[in-house]
């Protein structure tokens, strides 16, 4: 079993400076095995948020005390128990910081409680000690009755250095023993306690109807306290269901918020990919158009071209044409310039000349 606490190291520094010996510094950095976690214990839920630090701290009381013991017990118990340590501890935090007798665990009413002192019955709760171990160390001069009476009870030794419960025990025989009995010794109170009723019945009724009471008392006398013991196991059933039902409530939350992540996550998906979509048809669409304006452009390059081909055609041929008149008017012209000239004339002479060569 790990140990949480050095008590050894801090008696000496007690003796060391001659300081009054508040057990609630002891858990300040003397942590010897695995050290606490301060956000959350292993299961049942025990945190630094259900203590309030804040007069404790002012005296140099650090919160780490409960939360590291707690965590190092709670690995050996039953999850009831533990549960019944975690609804307890923030209590007696509370009552704790406002009380003004911190210098000694024996001015605590705990102690008293665990002692029977100032009129209080004898009670071996565990929480009790517990709480009085992690704050002043279970290894404290005013704790070292407790500590017998505890090892006792339990039959097993208590020791002085570490924070303590075994586990070895059957669940109902550990619920017994939290509570601070014993089955067999809860037995023979309940023997003791019947036959005390039973005589008090006896010495206040009259011979003659003495047979009468004891027929009356003597079922009710001889029957266990069952009743009461099956309505503590039910409450702690209760509690049992209840933090489940906590634990499911906080998943189904948290499962809650991840789907509203998720939603919202697919809404805008959603809408993106209708914005997509959406641009696509526009890109599509333009795409289409330009397609259909390139086309009317070819369409209308092809007639353009078709018909300057027509024109070219049309024009080369009115330009033969052309040049076809051209010369005959040229030769009609030459004709009739030589018929009109007279005979002899140098130009006919010339012409007739060139005719021969």
């Amino acid at each position: 079993m790990p140990g949480v606490y050095c008590n050894e190291h801090l008696y000496n520094l007690k003796h060391k400076y001659d300081e009054p010996y508040l057990g609630f510094l002891p858990f300040i950095g003397l942590h010897s095995g695995p050290q606490p976690n301060k956000s959350q214990s292993r299961s049942v839920g025990l945190s630094m948020d259900d203590f309030d630090p804040c007069r404790l701290h002012a005296i140099g009381v650090d919160t780490d005390c409960p939360v590291a013991g707690f965590e190092v017990v709670e690995q050996n118990m039953p999850q009831v128990l533990a549960m019944e340590l975690a609804d307890f501890l923030p209590k007696a935090w509370k009552e704790t910081s406002s009380s003004e007798n911190m210098d000694s665990p024996a001015r605590h009413s705990f102690y008293k409680k665990l002692c029977g002192l100032d009129g209080h019955e004898k009670t071996l709760y565990y929480p009790y000690w517990f709480f009085l171990a992690v704050c002043w160390g279970p290894g404290h001069p005013d704790l070292s009755t407790v500590r017998k009476d505890m090892s006792t009870l339990w039959k097993v030794e208590f020791p002085t250095d570490k924070i303590f419960c075994p586990g070895k025990e059957s669940i109902k025989l550990q619920q017994s023993l939290f509570a601070g009995t014993r089955p067999d010794t809860k037995i023979l109170l309940g023997v003791a306690s019947r036959a005390r009723c039973l005589e008090r019945t006896i010495e206040s009724t009259s011979v003659d109807d003495i047979a009468q009471a004891l027929q009356d008392e003597l079922p009710a006398l001889l029957t266990p306290n069952a009743e009461a013991d099956r309505i503590k196991l039910l409450e702690l059933e209760l509690k049992v269901r209840t933090h489940q039902l906590l634990q499911t409530r906080r998943s189904m939350d948290t499962m809650n918020d991840k789907l509203e992540s998720v939603e919202g996550t697919a809404d805008e998906a959603y809408q993106m990919a209708i914005q997509d979509c959406t641009c696509r048809e526009e890109y599509e669409e333009g795409i289409r158009e330009c397609r259909e304006e390139v086309q009317k452009l070819k369409t209308q390059l092809e007639a353009s071209e078709k018909a300057h081909a027509e024109t070219k055609d049309a024009y080369k041929k009115e330009l033969a044409e052309a040049n076809d008149k051209a010369n005959k008017a040229i030769k009609t012209c030459a004709f009739l310039m030589s018929a009109l000239l007279p005979p002899g004339s140098n130009k006919r002479k010339r012409e007739t000349e060139g005719d021969e060569a």
